[in-house]
């Protein structure tokens, strides 16, 4: 479970669990290859339990053939959980 400041977001594997696999896949042989071609190729980690800022420096901290990490709903959806649910917790209290 990764914890978020008002509450948390349910992840099937913990981001300690992912960062030697998302390595391993960004040297992947394909990678690899691509890079000895091109040198602007980049490697991006995104989703599962990379949720917030803190499992993605996680991650990236671990991870030398990842470059940076592709955002969706940890940027949007979830920190909109996560303000609307402090809301509604307010008003509750009145």
């Amino acid at each position: 479970m990764i914890r978020a400041k008002s509450g948390s977001v349910p992840s099937a594997r913990p981001v300690t669990d992912i960062a030697g696999n998302a390595d391993s896949i960004a040297s992947f042989e394909p990678t690899k290859g691509a890079r000895s071609v091109r040198d602007d190729i980049i490697v991006l980690c995104h989703g599962g339990p990379i949720a917030m800022p803190a499992d993605a420096a996680y991650v990236l901290a671990r991870c030398k053939d990842c470059n940076s990490f592709y955002s969706a709903s940890s940027m949007e959806r979830l920190p909109t959980e996560v303000a609307i649910r402090a809301q509604v917790e307010d008003f509750a209290k009145i």
